[in-house]
């Protein structure tokens, strides 16, 4: 639309006149375009960067759980020997339990049957 209005101004006859205005037209809107792209890129790299940032944080924290994890395996670990020789002392307590118990009862079968013999 500028250009057919300046077409109007000037002599028809005039090519180059309008060929140097639809050059600096195109060069007007290259620069557009190009300012636009030079804009979108800096917010696609602000952008990249803030994400950058995020991951690294998100890495480190990811460190951080795989390190409590592999805490939390070893205090399982040692709990778990814990347990396990607190299971053997319990066997060996019943065992033991049972043993006295079993004694206690021949004691008492043997004076029951001594008493019965002498009497």
């Amino acid at each position: 639309m500028v250009i057919s209005n300046i077409m109007m101004m000037y002599d028809e006859n005039d090519e180059r006149w309008f060929s140097l205005l639809v050059e600096d037209a195109l060069v007007e809107s290259n620069t557009r375009s190009i300012e636009d792209i030079t804009r979108r890129l800096g917010d696609t790299t602000e952008t990249g960067g803030m994400i950058m940032s995020d991951l690294k944080g998100q890495t480190e924290q990811l460190k951080r759980s795989v390190n409590k994890v592999v805490d939390t395996d070893e205090v399982l670990k040692e709990s778990k020997k814990i347990l396990d020789g607190m299971a053997r002392s319990a066997a060996t307590n019943k065992l033991t339990t049972a043993l006295i118990i079993l004694l206690e009862l021949l004691m008492i079968f043997f004076i029951i049957w001594y008493k019965y013999l002498s009497a």
